[in-house]
This record gives C-alpha cells, structure tokens and sequence, in this order.
C-alpha cells in the first residue's frame, strides 16, 4: 500500500480547467454531429423506396365561360321566324308585324390546358456507416487523450 501511494504521490496534479476545456469541447462536437438531414432522407427512403424516383406532375386548368344571351330589335311589315343552331350559338329570329326579335343564346364553354412539369429526382449521398463512425471517433479520443497526457507530464 506504501508503494502505491508513494506512486500516486509522484503523479503531477492536472489542472481542473483542462478537464472543463475538453469536456466542452466534446460535448460541442457531440452536439454538432447529431442526426442529419441525410440521415432523415435515408430513413424515408428505408419506409418507401418510390420517393427518389423522378415523377410528373400534371396541372389540369379548367376556364369555364357562362351561358349569355344577346337580344336585338327592328321593325319590319312581315311574319317570320328563323332558327340557326350551332354547337355554342343557339339564334332565333322572329319578325312579327313590324317588329323583328333576334334572340342569341351562346353556351357555356370548357377549355381544359394540361401541362407537365417535371419534378427533379432526390439525389441519395451515402454516407459513412455507423460503424466507421464509431472507429473514427475511437480514434479521435485516444489521441485526444494521448495528447492530454502528454500535456499534463
């Protein structure tokens, strides 16, 4: 026992402050490196594998015109009435007496314009796996405290 704290007696005492450094600075590090935005796209892509494929999109506009009608009036002597029908004009001319009635009635209309609009694909970087990960920050603790120690003899 005499040996041992004989031994600890002859360790030189490391500075607090050095300590609190390196534990802000891991724990910054550790704080910096949490899950990514990759990380979030690769489990979406583990849940369904159809996001990352190139889609189209099709925009469908509908302009709907209202049913109007135009009405009209001139005297003439003569009984008449004319009908024209066309596929959106509907007209009706009637003359009575001296009175001549133009009735025009034109239907609604529906004009439809499609378009197509690429969507650009998701492009999947991968990343390093977990365990590589976890072998490089092996590696970085041990020279860290490597380094500490060499530091504090």
């Amino acid at each position: 026992m005499a040996k041992l704290t004989a031994y600890m007696d002859k360790l030189p005492v490391v500075k607090c402050e050095l300590f609190k450094r390196t534990a802000k600075a891991i724990a910054i590090v550790l704080l910096m490196t949490s899950c990514s935005a990759e990380w979030h796209v690769k489990r979406a892509v583990k849940k369904d594998p159809t996001i990352i494929h190139p889609t189209i999109v099709t925009i469908d506009t509908i302009v709907i015109r209202e049913e109007r009608t135009i009405s009209d009036t001139f005297v003439t002597t003569e009984y008449d009435t004319i009908t024209m029908e066309d596929s959106f004009v509907y007209t009706q001319v009637i003359r009575e007496k001296d009175i001549i009635k133009v009735y025009t009635k034109c239907k609604g209309d529906t004009i439809r314009i499609t378009k197509s609009v690429n969507v650009p694909q998701v492009v999947y970087v991968e990343r390093l796996k977990k365990w590589q990960l976890v072998t490089i920050w092996a590696f970085i603790v041990l020279l860290l405290s490597a380094l500490i120690r060499k530091i504090t003899r």
